[in-house]
């Protein structure tokens, strides 16, 4: 897929694809453009070096605010975002380098599921 930054394009390469899916369409759009907002305000980050990164980021983002905006209440989108990221790497058969997950572990307390940094 082309390199695109564009809403709709950057959810559909992120680790949320499945979940996005399960969507309702007008909350899928809503997240769409919520990534367009991200991308608008984050433009001098859009190259293609940060592509992947920057699609998993926005999206993350952006469907964390439309859960919220839908009456979610915040434990719960907070649930839901870190659950469809951590099971796509989950399905994943790729090796992650050992300093990957050792700031996984060093950055996520597993507990009560807050980053460190």
């Amino acid at each position: 897929m082309a390199k695109k930054y564009q809403g709709k394009s950057m959810a559909k390469s992120s680790r949320f694809v499945a979940f996005l899916k399960t969507m309702d369409p007008s909350d899928l759009s809503h997240v769409e453009e919520r990534i367009e907002f991200y991308i608008q305000d984050n433009k001098e980050y859009c190259d293609k070096g940060n592509y992947q990164h920057l699609c998993n980021i926005f999206t993350s983002m952006a469907l964390y605010d439309v859960l919220i905006g839908t009456g979610l209440p915040t434990k719960k989108a907070e649930d839901i975002v870190f659950e469809t990221m951590f099971a796509y790497m989950r399905g994943q058969k790729k090796e992650v380098p050992a300093s990957c997950c050792i700031w996984l572990v060093l950055a996520f307390n597993q507990k009560d599921r807050t980053c460190r940094f």
